[in-house]
């Protein structure tokens, strides 16, 4: 197994990674930003509302994937759906601006994202990839130190298309200019967005599986953010 671990890794030119629920804490992001918002509206059942926004935005998110829906329905469709969950007098385009201005500014690692970046860094050139909001990405990637570890942002709301798509992944592969997609490596939590799509894209993959699950549709497992080193030397 080594011995294919290092062939492996030892073809590799490129390493791409998720942001949300790899590098920075997504959930608590976002349980921050809506409980600030609903206490703002004196919404009465603070933990009641956060609940029901994370299932809202959840559920839209994965339309999005399934190219259900586009960005643009998305960031004001949601809203509508929490406000009329809450009984809500206020236009979601309101509603949507409050939230999004918040989640801007939160931006809190994931444990273990300082140590894998340095550790990465010195030994391959790496790129961002994430299904996310320009505005809010660039923000939190900002607050949060990200920037200089990377030599491209691959947004899904510049680009027009979101991972798991094809096209977002032929979009990168272009920008990249590297003819063999296996030389390149995605690291991401998710495996519809991040492991199926690079795995139909033809890229080495490596799943970051917080929970401890194994999965063997990936090339590698990585549980926690500290495992890398056990994985390229």
């Amino acid at each position: 197994m080594f011995i294919v671990i290092t062939f492996k890794m030892n073809k590799i030119r490129h390493i791409l990674l998720d942001l949300d629920r790899t590098l920075l804490d997504f959930d608590k992001a976002m349980d921050n930003s809506i409980r600030e918002v609903l206490t703002q509206l004196g919404y009465s059942d603070i933990e009641e509302g956060v609940n029901a926004y994370a299932g809202i935005n959840s559920r839209y998110w994965k339309m999005l994937e399934r190219k259900e829906i586009t960005f643009e329905r998305l960031e004001v469709e949601r809203f509508r759906d929490l406000a009329r969950h809450c009984g809500f007098d206020i236009e979601a385009d309101y509603l949507a601006e409050c939230y999004m201005s918040r989640l801007a500014k939160n931006a809190q690692k994931i444990n273990g994202a300082d140590f894998f970046l340095d550790y990465l860094y010195p030994r391959y050139p790496m790129s961002l990839v994430t299904n996310g909001i320009s505005r809010i990405t660039r923000s939190r990637c900002k607050i949060a130190g990200l920037m200089p570890y990377f030599e491209n942002l691959f947004i899904s709301s510049e680009i027009g298309v979101s991972k798991p798509d094809r096209g977002y992944f032929d979009y990168v592969l272009n920008a990249l200019e590297i003819d063999d997609p296996a030389e390149i490596l995605i690291v991401g939590d998710s495996l519809s967005a991040d492991i199926k799509g690079g795995k139909n894209a033809g890229l080495t993959t490596m799943w970051y599986s917080k929970d401890g699950k194994e999965d063997s549709s990936a090339d590698f497992v990585i549980k926690n953010l500290f495992d890398i080193a056990d994985v390229i030397r």
